[in-house]
């Protein structure tokens, strides 16, 4: 599959430069979920746009598309942090020209985004899994695979220490 034409100057291309950057031996890699996200940035509206032509209202437009096509403010707020980061990294150590006006832009913009409530925190969880639900899944773990592997995971230790932590499973794998 062929990558798609990316504008100099636009911010799909400063993205690029980013994700490009932070791939060099040496360097801290980003994440996959922040790598996704930025790459569906690089392709929205937005990702066209010439980083010195960026206004607040394309921010804002952004996270209204996005919102019509059933996203949820917490993932809006990841894609503006990320795409905000990215930028600013274009600013400070890849002086790319025009970036300082996209991060000004977007900078301009956070007030209104949360104002109207096109970005905001997660929701904090209310509920444990019911004792039905948490014997299914134990039962589930318990059943041995059908073809045998060399690296097994233990999930019937692993899915109790995460219902009495109540940690997310990246927490608990971190352990």
């Amino acid at each position: 599959m062929e990558k798609p034409r990316i504008r100099i100057g636009s911010i799909a291309y400063m993205i690029e430069q980013f994700i490009a950057d932070r791939n060099q031996p040496g360097a801290r890699n980003i994440g996959l979920s922040h790598f996704y996200t930025l790459r569906t940035v690089q392709r929205s509206p937005i990702g066209a746009a010439l980083l010195k032509e960026v206004r607040p209202v394309d921010y804002l437009n952004h996270a209204k598309m996005r919102k019509a096509a059933g996203v949820t403010p917490q993932t809006i707020s990841h894609d503006i942090m990320y795409l905000s980061g990215a930028i600013k990294y274009g600013v400070e150590i890849l002086e790319v020209p025009g970036a300082e006006l996209a991060y000004a832009a977007y900078r301009k913009s956070v007030p209104q985004l949360k104002k109207e409530q096109l970005i905001g925190k997660s929701m904090p969880r209310d509920r444990r899994p019911t004792q039905g639900e948490l014997d299914r899944l134990l039962a589930h773990f318990a059943i041995p695979p059908k073809k045998p592997r060399k690296n097994i995971i233990p999930m019937v230790p692993v899915v109790k220490f995460s219902y009495l932590a109540g940690r997310r499973i990246s927490e608990t794998c971190r352990i």
